[in-house]
């Protein structure tokens, strides 16, 4: 399956590493980014960066912090982007989980699979096609992202299921603490929650809003659909960089 080959860059991304403490010249600088790349408008990356940009965060955290967790949590006003705003704006997490899925794609390589049962909600996060596995802090982060989100919009801690990851990050008794639940080795990165809380109430609804941002979020939906596409694979998309390393891949934006 073919994919966009550009992933949008939010300008929220340099105030969520500097909520956490992380310097996001620094972190553009090892990543060989341009060191004006959050404050481009609708800038984008390629795959290959993408990963690597993650990578280098992750290295600049250092063992001092829980990553995946700080990351997943750092959800602020200053800090939204609209596809999340868009998604608080749902008057449930069922509503909010289908909306997310369709505008996945403009966060980067992931693909977000949700399944309402009779039972329970089901969300999983898959890397396109052959893209090989997420990241294991990555698939945390994610997880996590996902809760944080419910509780903010229901201003209730809903504690999921069952988290699921097919590799358990370090100091996994602190992410049992946030998530109330232990995570556990499985097939798919996926965090399911019951029937009562996918149809619980968000406090942050408003469908004024949704309609607002749907319109300029199909646009950008559009934007990358046009550009050219990938067969998605970061370990072929690697072979866009130098022998030295560096990427060769353009910066859009």
């Amino acid at each position: 399956m073919r994919h966009p080959s550009h992933f949008a860059i939010q300008p929220g991304w340099k105030l969520l590493l500097a909520d956490m403490g992380i310097d996001p010249v620094r972190v553009l600088r090892l990543a060989n980014l341009p060191a004006d790349l959050f404050a481009r408008q609708d800038a984008s990356i390629p795959p290959s960066q993408f990963f690597q940009l993650w990578q280098v965060i992750e290295e600049t955290a250092g063992d001092d912090i829980v990553l995946p967790l700080r990351i997943g949590q750092a959800i602020s006003v200053e800090a939204f982007d609209p596809p999340i705003f868009a998604s608080l704006c749902s008057p449930n997490l069922n509503v909010a989980f289908q909306r997310l899925s369709v505008f996945k794609k403009l966060f980067g390589p992931l693909a977000l699979l949700v399944d309402i049962t009779e039972s329970h909600t089901s969300a999983t996060l898959e890397c396109y096609a052959d893209a090989g596995p997420i990241p294991r802090s990555m698939a945390a982060a994610e997880t996590v992202f996902l809760t944080q989100l419910v509780r903010l919009a229901t201003r209730h801690r809903v504690v999921p299921l069952a988290v699921t990851m097919p590799e358990l990050p370090d100091r996994v008794e602190d992410y049992s603490e946030y998530f109330g639940v232990m995570p556990k080795a499985g097939n798919g990165v996926t965090v399911t929650f019951s029937k009562e809380d996918g149809a619980r109430h968000f406090l942050t609804a408003n469908e004024a809003m949704w309609t607002f941002f749907e319109v300029g979020l199909r646009e950008r939906l559009g934007s990358l659909n046009s550009q050219p596409e990938f067969i998605c694979d970061h370990e072929r998309a690697s072979q866009g960089r130098s022998a030295g390393g560096a990427a060769r891949w353009p910066i859009h934006g």
